[in-house]
């Protein structure tokens, strides 16, 4: 009946041949295109810090009481559990057959959740990470390109710009970072000028240390709340450090920590990690993109990123693509 009707009105068939012609190019060009497949997160880890425990103590106290309950959940196909001296780690593995995980992860977080009430006094609670099996779209290195030694501090302040710019690509999911350096305030103090006021560098820093001790000033307690009241004392920036007063003398007299010392901020050494790119000093990001996101549409909007942050670099640093999901 319907071939009939294509037969005798050829306007019809024209206009239904278009309609599927549009429809099919519409849905390639808004089709997810990726390398890698989705993956189900069957895959967990619980860590339980019980300090000052021996390993015997954190299997019967901790590891037990955590497998006691996650055995009643029936998806669980393995439990792979690791006790040592002041930590517990277990991985959790769930069946090839779950494919509606998240409320198994939920009853999961119940169970461990149960067993925290059996723990004894001083273990923490414990740390639940899913596991997320996933490729990253893009990976690319800051690389120190000057003969001289490594500024670790404006590598740090170019990945962070870096990872600020692809942040704001739409469809970014998630950015690691490697081989960022930790920071930190240095206090070099001059032993001349101690040394005439009579301190040493102990007294010092347990000066500046009880100026930063993060007590609560006191506590206002109201008819439906109490409050604490906490002194904005915290030292998290080089003037205020700089204006620590150091009492020196049985008179009480005092000067600020920046008369007797040099404040900078630098890199905290030995580095917990390196990162090393064609032989050279690097820090390396890798982008996750979202599953619902054309890999491709945001590969073109992080190569425009890139080049645009590319002009504007120091030239002691470089970047390098290391790895394009797209190519």
């Amino acid at each position: 009946m319907l071939e009939g009707l294509f037969y005798r009105n050829r306007r019809l068939l024209i206009l239904m041949m278009a309609l599927i012609t549009v429809a099919g190019l519409s849905s390639y060009y808004v089709l997810p295109r990726m390398e890698d497949p989705v993956l189900t997160q069957r895959v967990a880890r619980v860590n339980t810090r019980f300090p000052g425990a021996d390993a015997t103590r954190v299997e019967s106290l901790v590891s037990e009481k955590l497998e006691e309950e996650l055995r009643e959940i029936d998806e669980i196909k393995e439990l792979r559990t690791i006790s040592r001296s002041g930590m517990s780690s277990m991985t959790i593995e769930l069946r090839d057959d779950v494919y509606e995980v998240d409320e198994v992860w939920s009853r999961i977080r119940d169970k461990i959740d149960d067993a925290r009430v059996e723990f004894p006094a001083g273990a923490k609670e414990p740390d639940f990470e899913e596991l997320e099996v996933k490729a990253y779209a893009l990976i690319v290195a800051l690389v120190w390109d000057n003969p001289n030694d490594v500024n670790y501090a404006v590598l740090r302040r170019s990945a962070k710009q870096l990872e600020d710019r692809l942040r704001a690509i739409s469809g970014t999911e998630d950015i690691d970072t490697f081989g960022d350096p930790d920071e930190e305030i240095v206090v070099e103090i001059q032993p001349d000028k101690i040394a005439a006021l009579g301190l040493s560098v102990k007294e010092i820093a347990a000066q500046v240390e009880s100026s930063d001790a993060k007590l609560t000033a006191g506590q206002l307690r109201g008819t439906k709340s109490d409050l604490l009241i906490d002194v904005d004392s915290e030292l998290d920036s080089l003037s205020r450090i700089a204006n620590t007063p150091v009492q020196f003398g049985s008179e009480g007299h005092s000067v600020q920590l920046g008369d007797i010392a040099t404040i900078h901020k630098g890199v905290a050494l030995p580095l917990s990690s390196l990162v090393i790119a064609d032989g050279k000093p690097a820090v390396t990001l890798g982008m996750f993109v979202r599953d619902s996101v054309r890999i491709d549409h945001w590969s073109q909007a992080a190569k425009a990123a890139l080049d645009e942050f590319e002009q504007n670099l120091a030239d002691d640093v470089s970047v390098q693509t290391l790895f394009d999901q797209n190519r």
